[in-house]
């Protein structure tokens, strides 16, 4: 069985992605909630531990998760702890962004699907952090800070100075590579030590950093915002997708442990 946990039916997938799913069965979609901008973390992880409560998926299942990041990360976290195949997509992406009239971001995505691939940890040496910084980094490169708008800037900056820190250079085709370009990503942020980390971009990759980051004792945030999402499939089998969305909050990524916790919020 192939499970879909994302806010894309697989109804509405290329056939390049449906062949790839079939590998492992049939493919059912596993309802996504709506996970409003507004949410505290708490909510968010009661809500992603229901999620988890209502796979039951064998050995020889998968699953394939994507979605808001501070929703999908613990569960992600816990499949990996439960010994479960976890997917991501390699896909070749093509990003614009633009302001509507109405003063909102549109995001504009071209999505071509390569194939699965499955998450995993950062295999390296995590050493914790002593000591921080009054630094906010910005880590998504499709985001800098040039693009945000002032109520974002308003926000994050009451963390600290806000430094853009793309984090780029990930290359699906040799995954093998991917340790040593995190091993020299972590260096160079354990030299700024920030105080505060805003992840962002691709579902593989953030993972990898974000899983990394926390246990070297950092604060990682995403941004939360409304959005209205247009997705279609185009003709030689990509899609594009046009999201608008609206900046409300940070919110911070936590693993299931910090379910009631309030010092973990």
């Amino acid at each position: 069985m192939f499970y879909n946990l994302s806010n894309h039916p697989h109804v509405n997938w290329g056939n390049a992605q449906l062949e790839a799913a079939r590998k492992w069965g049939d493919i059912e979609d596993v309802p996504f909630p709506e996970v409003n901008a507004q949410l505290d973390e708490q909510d968010i992880l009661r809500a992603a531990q229901e999620s988890v409560t209502k796979i039951q998926m064998s050995k020889d299942d998968a699953i394939f998760v994507a979605g808001e990041y501070g929703f999908v990360f613990p569960i992600i976290d816990e499949l990996l702890n439960q010994g479960k195949t976890v997917l991501s997509t390699a896909s070749e992406d093509k990003t614009a962004y633009r302001t509507a009239d109405n003063g909102t971001s549109e995001r504009i995505i071209h999505y071509n699907f390569l194939k699965f691939i499955p998450y995993r940890r950062f295999q390296g040496q995590v050493s914790p952090v002593s000591k921080k910084r009054n630094i906010v980094l910005n880590c998504n490169g499709n985001r800098p800070l040039e693009t945000w708008d002032n109520y974002e800037k308003e926000i994050i900056s009451k963390l600290g100075i806000v430094k853009d820190f793309p984090v780029e250079d990930f290359s699906f085709q040799d995954l093998g590579k991917q340790d040593k370009i995190i091993e020299g990503l972590l260096r160079d942020i354990d030299t700024m030590a920030p105080n505060a980390i805003i992840l962002g971009g691709i579902f593989y990759p953030f993972f990898i950093m974000a899983d990394a980051l926390i246990q070297k004792g950092y604060d990682i945030y995403v941004k939360a915002s409304n959005r209205n999402v247009t997705e279609y499939l185009n003709p030689d089998g990509s899609s594009t997708k046009i999201s608008a969305f609206s900046f409300k909050k940070l919110r911070k990524i936590l693993r299931f442990d910090s379910l009631g916790d309030n010092d973990g919020k």
